[in-house]
């Protein structure tokens, strides 16, 4: 079992709504009552991607473990590190042909 299996899912969302909604948010909509997985599945289809306010990158220093705090970093890592070849940007696109 590697370490990133041990890492708690959810605890910086968690952390991050009290922080910045500490009182829960109220709606006067009624809830809705799902009678199967399919139904939960087909609505999470259809539902539009939601931004969270964890996903705030000034949250990364407080939860460097987290999986976006890590990708973050990594991205940035390459950033400042890899250089590639020059003579690639006149390089023919590579297509896969499967």
């Amino acid at each position: 079992m590697n370490h990133w299996s041990k890492v708690r899912r959810g605890v910086r969302e968690a952390m991050v709504s009290m922080i910045a909604t500490p009182e829960p948010a109220k709606s006067s909509e009624e809830p809705v009552v799902l009678t199967s997985m399919d139904e939960f599945f087909a609505r999470r289809r259809q539902a539009q991607v939601r931004v969270l306010p964890s996903d705030d990158k000034k949250y990364d220093e407080a939860f460097p473990e987290h999986s976006l705090s890590r990708v973050r970093a990594m991205l940035e890592h390459f950033r400042q590190h890899v250089q590639l070849n020059k003579k690639l940007v006149n390089q023919k696109p590579y297509r896969f042909k499967g």
